[in-house]
């Protein structure tokens, strides 16, 4: 059964011109080759059946038939408009505005444009702190920092209480960060079963470029904090029982931070160390590598300390870590990152502004 229209049966079955018949014969293609052999039984059979399979599989197809009548000339029509605007797209500079195609001489020819950067521009950074070429080689700063270890577990501990209040102001790079320096206060009172209550406060947008944070001594009084509870054992830390022996504490450290030895001490400090904990904290610090010790510095939050960096030989991010220098109290951690055209520039910081106990919170 065919689909074919009755008029097109009909002129099927009308007898061609004798000369068109002629004219086909003496342009064959295949005029020389000779006649193929009457095809078998089986080779019918076997056409009828893949003409059954086509009709089946083109009736299954949920494209109307009238729609496939058209498909082949309607491909046809919008390739030759797609090549009609490419040619027209690539022979424009060489055609003026009239159809006898001879070049205008009053085009005038436009300045190339410069090429739009494909990077977006990232965030607005702080400067990087002044910090001094490193002093001495990696024993040298392995030593200072264990005679800080030393001078830490020697300080009297803190006044019984019932909190641990730590005040922290962090501030992070990230594709999603605004165009100035926001900078986040985070006040945290924390009891000896891990339970916590933190407050953060988002600040306002901060100079960028500069070395000093601001909003470090007392915060806007129009802002008001996230307030989060946490319940015995739910602060969210990875060590919440450092270990005041660096051994088992350098195990911890390993357990919830891998190799990133310096990222791991510096967190500590969130939790308030006691002077124990601190001299534990820093002899592990003490026994990584690549450690330099580059002197006395201003933080941040214009307080005096010594610092120390690490730095990743494979990254290449270099941590900066700023201490009391009689305590061992964290000032400031920071991370500094190599740009694309290799600068040095700012990828985070926290700066320690207050560590303490008390009998109060909000």
């Amino acid at each position: 059964m065919t689909d074919r229209p009755e008029s097109e049966s009909e002129t099927d079955s009308q007898p061609l011109d004798p000369q068109l018949l002629e004219f086909a014969r003496r342009f064959d293609p295949a005029r020389h080759l000779p006649e193929a052999p009457p095809p078998t039984a089986e080779q019918i059979r076997r056409n009828a059946e893949r003409r059954g399979e086509a009709d089946r599989e083109w009736r299954a197809n949920p494209i109307p038939r009238p729609m496939r009548q058209f498909w082949l000339p309607a491909a046809c029509v919008a390739g030759v408009l797609v090549l009609s605007g490419l040619g027209v797209a690539v022979l424009r500079p060489h055609l003026s505005s009239g159809i006898d195609a001879v070049p205008s001489s009053r085009a005038i020819a436009q300045p190339p444009q410069p090429p739009q950067s494909a990077q977006p521009s990232g965030p607005a950074r702080p400067a990087l702190l002044d910090l001094p070429a490193a002093q001495g080689d990696v024993r040298a700063a392995k030593q200072t920092l264990t005679d800080l270890a030393h001078a830490a577990g020697k300080q009297p501990p803190y006044t019984p209480a019932m909190y641990v209040y730590v005040r922290r102001q962090v501030w992070s790079a990230g594709p999603a960060s605004p165009a100035a320096v926001i900078a986040t206060d985070i006040q945290t009172w924390l009891r000896g079963d891990s339970s916590a209550l933190e407050q953060s406060t988002t600040l306002p947008p901060q100079p960028a470029g500069v070395h000093t944070a601001q909003w470090t001594q007392q915060l806007p009084a129009d802002l008001r904090p996230a307030v989060k509870t946490f319940g015995p054992g739910e602060y969210p830390h990875p060590v919440l029982s450092p270990s005041p022996q660096a051994g088992l504490l350098a195990a911890q450290i390993g357990n919830a931070y891998a190799y990133h030895v310096a990222t791991g001490v510096a967190d500590l400090f969130r939790l308030g160390l006691k002077p124990a904990q601190r001299e534990a904290a820093l002899q592990v610090l003490a026994g990584t590598n690549n450690l330099a010790y580059h002197g006395t510095v201003q933080d941040r939050a214009s307080r005096t300390g010594i610092a120390f960096t690490s730095t990743d030989p494979g990254t290449g991010v270099r941590e900066v870590l700023i201490f009391h220098p009689g305590s061992g109290e964290l000032f400031d951690h920071e991370k500094w990152v190599t740009g694309i055209n290799g600068e040095i520039i700012v990828d985070a910081y926290t700066l320690y502004l207050d560590i303490r106990t008390t009998n109060t919170r909000p």
